[in-house]
């Protein structure tokens, strides 16, 4: 039996966005989103399709669903005014999407740039995409989702280990330029 309960409209009147949303771990945190009353634009793969949004829709949600790159600025840049045209507003960002792209001395120049263009490049977009909205509603909070993989060394994974470690520290940074705006920044 789940002891936890979702806490009934605590995100009531909030604006969430929650990239890579359509599965895994960003679809858990979208759902919880909806259940504590949170409107909430979710993002995913072209392939992805639009089953999650309609799962969470079923939750009660409003929700608009996305599908593109987020390693495509232009991508970004829609995510959040397709967001603030809907909503005219956003509070919090889950910054989840991410290349699981894991290889070593296989890697090319290309593999590195795409699973940092992917991961934390577009994680820092998403933060200065959203951090002026955030400014004009009096504050917001950014969620940026890690991996142990940022911490640890592991064979074969050369470009996600580094990028999830190139979250850990953009996670810090932003946090400390962000704080004086009320704009909470955690991995």
């Amino acid at each position: 039996m789940d002891s936890h309960q979702p806490i009934v409209d605590r995100f009531r009147g909030k604006v969430a966005i929650v990239t890579g949303g359509t599965a895994g771990i960003g679809l858990a945190a979208a759902a919880e989103l909806v259940k504590e009353g949170a409107a909430v634009t979710i993002t995913g793969l072209p392939q992805d399709g639009n089953a999650a949004a309609d799962e969470l829709i079923e939750l009660g949600g409003d929700v608009l669903c996305l599908l593109g790159d987020m390693a495509d600025d232009a991508f970004c840049q829609q995510v959040v005014s397709s967001t603030i045209a809907r909503w005219e507003r956003v509070d919090l960002l889950v910054n989840n999407a991410f290349s699981f792209l894991a290889r070593a001395l296989d890697a090319s120049r290309e593999d590195f740039a795409y699973s940092m263009d992917a991961g934390p490049v577009a994680f820092a977009r998403m933060i200065q995409l959203v951090s002026d909205p955030m400014r004009k509603v009096g504050g917001g909070a950014v969620v940026n989702i890690s991996s142990i993989s940022g911490f640890v060394a592991q064979t074969g994974r050369w470009t996600y280990n580094a990028a999830k470690g190139a979250v850990n520290q953009l996670t810090k940074c932003a946090a400390l330029d962000l704080a004086p705006d009320r704009i909470r920044v955690h991995s």
